[in-house]
């Protein structure tokens, strides 16, 4: 049976869950290596620890063929934004990004040099009624955005 909890998470999440699909998946052609950065606040610290999401992500990245390096010089950034809420049905609200970071230059004048996010993917998820849900989810978010990238890279660097 759904209690009332249960159930105000799960309209929450599914009427005020905002995605921004990934990029153009052209960005990512020639890639070679790719650096991993995490970024969680302190309320996120609370659930979910920046190991674990770091090895999440580096394994689904070498899974699908993406070198990781430490020294490499573009990076994918992975943010996690999270607020507790302390009302009767709330628990935490959270922000997701993943996204490349790399210099770029501009075709009108390719003397300048930019560091830029060429690819992006990311969604607000405003509902999570615990800690062990919260994890859970921004998890399995990750990795989804991660297999996203990993998908429009492969398809970007046919073997």
């Amino acid at each position: 049976m759904i209690n009332r909890k249960s159930f105000a998470a799960a309209v929450f999440l599914i009427l005020f869950s905002v995605e921004a699909p990934g990029q153009n998946r052209d960005v990512l052609q020639g890639l070679e290596m790719v650096k991993v950065v995490v970024d969680i606040n302190d309320d996120g610290a609370r659930f979910v620890s920046h190991d674990q999401i770091e090895t999440d992500v580096e394994e689904t990245l070498r899974r699908n063929r993406i070198v990781v390096s430490r020294d490499a010089t573009p990076f994918i950034q992975v943010a996690i934004t999270a607020i507790e809420i302390t009302t009767e049905y709330l628990g935490f609200s959270v922000c997701i990004n993943v996204e490349l970071n790399e210099f770029v230059t501009l075709n009108r004048d390719s003397s300048k040099i930019q560091f830029a996010t060429t690819w992006k993917a990311g969604s607000t998820i405003l509902v999570f009624p615990d800690r062990s849900s919260a994890a859970h989810g921004v998890r399995r978010v990750v990795r989804e955005y991660v297999d996203q990238l990993s998908n429009d890279y492969l398809a970007a660097n046919p073997r």
